[in-house]
């Protein structure tokens, strides 16, 4: 789809009748894979009443935005018209990573997405971005969540500069609000995509996740596909530790901890982890996260290294991921910070 133009499509068909099922001899449940990687529970038990129905009214998916796309989907805002004829803006993420046609069986691809979704919409936190559907199309996973006028955080931190320390620490303490939920939960679930452009920011100001499993729909189990290392842009890199990046681990809590840290560091600079992604040298990236570099402070003019969340972001990189805190640890420690930093600026506005 082009920046010009637009898809409408009707989605008034029921759930099955453009997509396979997943028949287990003659008993009408699904099981969730066996693959640790699926945000659903190993061995559980999927039944028709969980699976949620594709959506059924009308969309119609509008121009592109850039910045609310990323490697595994494009995002587009759209218009959603319900049967009832209410009509709702909406965020339509196509989900498109590479050439993953090449190796992915639509009928897979497609059932796994049924059987996610299941877990997805439980997921309800003021920090997580809520699921309202999917549809399925040419093969193409359409998911639908609500629109985010804001952009993504590089765009609202870009469109936003003269943000307060408070301000700022507040969307910080949004984004791991919401990531610790995810890290709480029974099986615990990896984002796996931490970066930018999955942080959207609400009308109401607050910073939500969006985008996670992303890659573990379109992995379907493989491991060494989990991560395509190869499809992530250069900037992109600086959000993933060496236990990552080296191919070592598939995602982890300790990695989403360490994009975190990227993420902290963007919204309190107003720059990027690393300035010479700038250039697009995959490999000046490569090489530098592979070498435990981490940010400097002298890239930061903007966040003195006197500030004491440096101390926390470097417990963030720190290179053995099991020494890094939890995003629990992470949060108590910015909330304890956003108190401060309010208790001076009142003191300051009463001298």
């Amino acid at each position: 789809m082009t920046g010009s133009e637009s898809s409408r499509f009707s989605i008034s068909t029921p759930l099955g009748a453009d997509c396979p099922t997943i028949p287990i001899g003659d008993i009408a449940m699904r099981r969730a894979d066996r693959k640790i990687d699926s945000l659903v529970q190993p061995g559980r038990l999927v039944l028709d009443s969980e699976l949620l129905p594709e959506l059924t009214g009308s969309l119609t998916a509008i121009q592109p935005r850039p910045y609310l796309s990323g490697q595994y989907a494009e995002g587009s805002v759209g218009i959603w018209e319900q049967p009832n004829a209410s009509i709702t803006t909406v965020l339509i993420k196509r989900v498109i990573c590479g050439n993953w046609r090449s190796h992915v069986d639509p009928k897979k691809f497609n059932a796994r997405i049924k059987r996610e979704v299941v877990i997805w919409r439980t997921i309800k936190h003021p920090n997580i971005l809520p699921f309202i559907g999917y549809k399925v199309v040419e093969d193409t996973a359409w998911l639908v969540s609500p629109w985010c006028q804001h952009g993504n955080l590089n765009h609202y931190i870009s469109d936003n500069p003269g943000l307060t320390d408070a301000q700022k620490i507040k969307l910080t303490c949004d984004m791991t609000r919401g990531l610790a939920h995810l890290h709480s939960r029974t099986p615990l679930i990896v984002h796996g995509s931490l970066r930018p452009e999955n942080v959207l920011i609400k009308d109401n100001l607050e910073a939500a996740l969006c985008d996670f499993g992303a890659s573990r729909v379109l992995s379907l189990g493989k491991a060494n596909e989990y991560t395509p290392i190869k499809d992530w842009l250069p900037q992109h890199l600086a959000y993933l530790g060496k236990d990552i990046l080296s191919g070592r681990l598939s995602p982890t809590a300790p990695g989403d901890v360490y994009a975190l840290g990227g993420l902290i560091l963007l919204t309190m600079s107003g720059e990027p982890p690393f300035k010479f992604w700038r250039h697009g040298e995959t490999a000046v990236m490569f090489e530098a996260v592979s070498s435990d570099q981490t940010p400097s402070p002298s890239d930061h003019p903007c966040f003195p290294e006197a500030d004491p969340l440096w101390s926390l972001l470097r417990e963030c990189w720190h290179v053995d991921h099991k020494n890094r805190p939890t995003s629990d640890t992470v949060l108590q420690k910015l909330e304890r910070t956003l108190e401060e930093r309010l208790v001076h600026s009142i003191c300051l506005t009463d001298v």
